[in-house]
């Protein structure tokens, strides 16, 4: 898991904000579903911020 955090944070990096949908498409197998709560982990962590339109910035 701390490898998948790593790799979603990176990307999110290199979007600069994104949506959970967004972020999943990098990724071979990424799953929306899977992505958002790495997301909300990066957010609690003070990592990301998520917005009011569901959207996370780096």
């Amino acid at each position: 898991m701390p490898d998948q955090i790593a790799a979603v944070r990176e990307a999110l990096s290199d979007m600069g904000e994104a949506t959970p949908e967004q972020i999943a498409r990098r990724f071979v197998r990424g799953r929306a579903v899977t992505v958002e709560p790495l997301m909300e982990s990066l957010a609690a962590l003070g990592q990301a911020e998520k917005g009011e339109d569901g959207r996370f910035a780096a």
